[in-house]
């Protein structure tokens, strides 16, 4: 559920999504949608703040890096590990980083390789990982999903295990 587009736009509809989907009984997380080139420290503030009370059977915390910022890929790294590393400080659990392959086609997230990884990438074959990474966690695999009583497309994702093994990570 998206809490936040950098440190400025915070989602209108985050509490709502966030409550709804508790009462729905589907597996939540948030995630930020990360501006390399905002305050880090603000951005982390919003996820410490927006998850806090963060349930046992929630996800982790989940950095979306899509947006260089016109930065170079090794500062981007650098920055949303400042971010990974406060966000697990203030609430005690290791975020999970959401990217593709292309913004690292070159290098540069070596810092970021150490955190559990949520892939995006669209196709039916395994997915390409960013050279950092070798495995995944979560796979996106498509943004064309359906899914009863949501209205349009929807992203659908596969998490590299069972129910009970996702259960048993969080």
């Amino acid at each position: 559920i998206r809490l936040s587009d950098g440190a400025a736009l915070r989602d209108t509809r985050f509490d709502t999504n966030w409550a709804e989907a508790r009462r729905a009984g589907v597996l939540r997380g948030a995630y930020l949608y990360f501006r390399p080139d905002q305050s880090i420290a603000a951005q982390a503030e919003l996820m410490i703040a927006a998850m806090r009370d963060r349930q046992r059977d929630d996800l982790p915390p989940v950095i979306d890096i899509e947006a260089d910022g016109g930065l170079a890929a090794p500062i981007v790294a650098a920055r949303a590990r400042a971010w990974v590393d406060r966000v697990r400080a203030g609430l005690g659990v290791e975020p999970i980083v959401y990217t593709g392959s292309d913004l690292w086609r070159n290098g540069g997230a070596e810092l970021l390789a150490p955190q559990p990884l949520w892939i995006a990438h669209y196709t039916q074959p395994c997915p390409t990982l960013p050279p950092a990474w070798a495995h995944w966690r979560f796979w996106q695999h498509t943004d064309h999903g359906a899914v009863p009583g949501i209205e349009g497309a929807v992203d659908l994702d596969q998490f590299a295990g069972t129910l009970a093994e996702i259960h048993a990570a969080l």
